[in-house]
This record gives structure tokens, C-alpha cells and sequence, in this order.
């Protein structure tokens, strides 16, 4: 079983933090409802998320604070079929 335990300024932060950054508030919520006592499938059960979800994302709160709630950066080479065709669009519309 899974339970953090939250400083007040902890408890700010990730209040603040999910107010402020969209990509990151779902996942505070869920270490939020997790340091007032909510199971992780308590948790899964009332935001509609499988419950290893919940558990990565709190385990990765653990392990780095509010750091482990980001995304990291995708392997491999960046897309750039989306470059060209923008640099197709604005020479046709131009």
C-alpha cells in the first residue's frame, strides 16, 4: 500500500501546481488524495484510471517529488514530417 505523507508546503506546492500547469494536475490530484487518505484504488475508481496509473505516478512522486510527475523526453529521433509539411502550406498559401 502506497500512502505519502505531505509538509504543508509540500501540500502548497502541489496545489499551486496544479492550479498553474494543466499537463500536471491530474497527477497532483492524485498524490493529494493520496496524502488525505485515499487507496490507490479508492483513487482509480473515482477519476476513471487503471490503478498501475495511479500507482506509477505516485511512486514516481516518491521517489523524485514533484520532478517525478513529468513527462520525459520521448526516445529516438524528433518528428519532422510536421516541419515540412508546414514549410509545403505556407508556400502554397503564399
Amino acid at each position: 500500500m502506497i500512502r505519502i505523507v505531505l509538509s504543508t508546503q509540500e501540500h502548497a506546492h502541489l496545489e499551486q501546481t496544479r492550479r498553474t500547469r494543466p499537463q500536471l494536475a491530474e497527477r497532483c490530484h492524485y498524490v493529494l488524495l493520496n496524502a488525505q487518505g485515499w487507496s490507490v484504488p479508492q483513487i482509480a475508481r473515482r477519476l476513471d484510471r487503471n490503478e498501475h496509473t495511479i500507482r506509477t505516478w505516485l511512486k514516481a512522486y516518491r521517489t523524485a517529488g514533484l520532478t517525478g510527475l513529468y513527462n520525459t523526453p520521448q526516445s529516438g529521433r524528433p518528428a519532422t514530417l510536421g516541419q515540412r509539411v508546414s514549410a509545403q502550406l505556407e508556400q502554397l498559401l503564399a
